[in-house]
């Protein structure tokens, strides 16, 4: 008697031969892998026609189980566009490795089909030099998207290893803020040679982008901005920005500018498809315009955008003439680019620090700050040996030490987060410096003491000893209180000597909250040693 696996399989066999492509597809639809992969070693003739009645997805699964060679082969043998549709729901790494086993035109024709992100997601896994082989094979159009999908310093790496022409050609066709950043990723002498190739009107935008600091508004604006003079009309003003829709991105907002270019008003585009076709931009404008400085720090932008919610923000020079522009987008990646590289230094990570990294070069990058951990280690240690005599007579603070270090640790994290966060988003100045230090130093107290009476009970009915919970819990009310002031005023006083509060806070925290935790409660204890023991 047959089982259903060959009784599904006669099915599978008599579809292919009626050719009925709809039975086929039923049959094949919500089948397991292992199941996927019998059928296609059964019909190896039927490979085409199967793998077309499959969803993209089951037939991907299918191919990420065999070997990347035979999946190539199976690939090629597809229609293109049903070959395209399986390999963009491949695994990235999957996808890489089937790409690898084919030749380069073949590969660079399938993966063209696909969407610039996804091109960009696998062109990071294969190495440098064939990812540069597949992309100077795309057209210039798709290349450039495709660059602007992926880290900078992916991006940066292969277009160094194509031939210089064909980088500029590209770089040509690259948003001039991206082509920019990708050269400030290279070598000043790669960088100048690329941009001496390029044709000279992209060439003087990249370099005028190039020429303000990567921090700066001025690194993060797009030069791409629709003006026009006051004493245009409304007609005139939709004509132009139908005009300027073919070529660019659709505008948020048209600015208004005099004769030296000097930003004189914007006008959101709702009032201007409203009004009527013969009245003047001048009548129509905000006069009250929120700009921000090419040279102001990009954060100032992000608090603008906060507060106003606008779309985008003109960016003017000391003299009010309109450099350009920067749209909430750009400064949302900014802000997240930010938020992982806060993320990482505050562990002692570098903020190009990737889950895949090699591992000699994960290590190489995380000694340094392990190594200073050690020695802040040490200083704490250092502290716990000048009590040697009352931990030897005592042993139960051995046990309690980790618990008054930790929480104040605990306790000093959440107020260096809130005043990091609070000093990134210039929610702090000076006066409000102090009302966070006071804010601050009363919650510790408050969580110190509520804490310390939980402890401190806990070791009463441990230990039946009412004076070491009295003292767990006042080292317990003072460290945490500690913990809290050193939580202000560590980020504070980096931040006053030019060091960025998330580097380094938290090391100098943790030390403060270890030494104190240990001195508070282990002193306390050897000055009541003699009524414990």
């Amino acid at each position: 008697m047959m089982d259903n696996q060959e009784l599904w399989l006669g099915d599978v066999r008599a579809a292919l031969a009626e050719k009925n492509s709809e039975r086929l597809a039923g049959l094949l639809s919500h089948r397991s892998v292992e199941d996927l992969i019998s059928v296609l070693d059964a019909f190896q003739d039927h490979t085409s026609i199967l793998f077309q009645s499959m969803q993209a997805e089951s037939a991907a699964d299918a191919l990420e189980e065999v070997h990347p060679e035979h999946a190539r082969d199976m690939l090629e043998d597809l229609p293109h566009e049903t070959a395209a549709d399986v390999l963009d729901e491949m695994e990235d790494d999957h996808a890489s490795d089937v790409l690898l086993a084919m030749s380069p035109g073949t590969a660079a024709d399938l993966l063209e089909g696909m969407a610039p992100e996804d091109i960009a997601d696998v062109l990071e896994i294969v190495p440098t030099s064939r990812a540069a082989e597949l992309l100077g094979q795309f057209s210039l159009d798709v290349a450039a998207d495709v660059l602007e999908e992926m880290g900078e310093d992916e991006a940066s790496d292969i277009l160094e290893a194509l031939a210089p022409e064909k980088a500029a050609d590209i770089l040509e066709v690259v948003n001039p803020r991206e082509a920019a950043d990708l050269l400030q990723e290279m070598d000043e002498d790669t960088a100048a040679d690329m941009l001496a190739r390029v044709d000279p009107d992209e060439r003087t935008d990249i370099a005028e982008l190039m020429s303000h600091p990567d921090d700066s508004i001025g690194g993060q604006m797009s030069i791409e901005f629709l003006a026009l003079t006051m004493d245009r009309t409304v007609a005139e003003a939709i004509e132009a920005i139908r005009q300027w829709a073919e070529d660019s991105e659709s505008p948020h907002y048209l600015y208004v500018t005099g004769d030296r270019g000097e930003l004189l008003g914007v006008v959101p585009l709702h009032r201007l498809v409203t009004a009527s076709p013969t009245i003047s931009i001048a009548d129509l404008m905000l006069d009250d315009v929120v700009r921000v400085k090419v040279d102001e720090d990009q954060e100032e932008a992000a608090r603008l955008f906060r507060k106003y919610h606008y779309l985008a923000l003109p960016v003017v020079d000391d003299n009010n003439v309109l450099e350009g522009v920067v749209r909430v987008d750009d400064v949302v990646e900014v802000i997240e680019e930010e938020a992982a590289e806060d993320a990482n230094v505050m562990v002692g990570l570098p903020h190009q620090e990737q889950i895949f990294a090699p591992v000699f070069q994960s290590a190489r990058r995380r000694i340094t700050w392990l190594t200073v951990n050690l020695l802040t280690a040490l200083l704490a240690a250092g502290v716990v040996s000048l009590f040697e005599n009352t931990i030897a007579r005592l042993s139960v603070l051995a046990v309690m030490m980790p618990i008054v270090a930790g929480q104040g640790g605990n306790a000093g994290s959440q107020t260096l987060t809130i005043m990091v966060r609070g000093l990134a988003l210039g929610e702090i100045d000076r006066r409000g410096a102090w009302r966070a230090f006071w804010k601050e130093l009363g919650v510790g107290a408050l969580n110190g003491l509520a804490i310390g009476f939980l402890v401190g009970a806990v070791m009463w009915l441990w230990q039946g000893s009412i004076l070491l919970g009295a003292i767990i819990a006042v080292a317990m009310l003072l460290n945490l209180t500690c913990a809290a002031g050193a939580g202000v005023v560590v980020p504070l006083g980096l931040r006053a000597i030019g060091v960025d509060p998330a580097l380094a806070s938290a090391i100098f925290v943790t030390t403060v909250t270890d030494c104190c935790g240990f001195l508070f409660f282990l002193g306390l204890a050897t000055l009541a040693l003699r009524f414990l023991i």
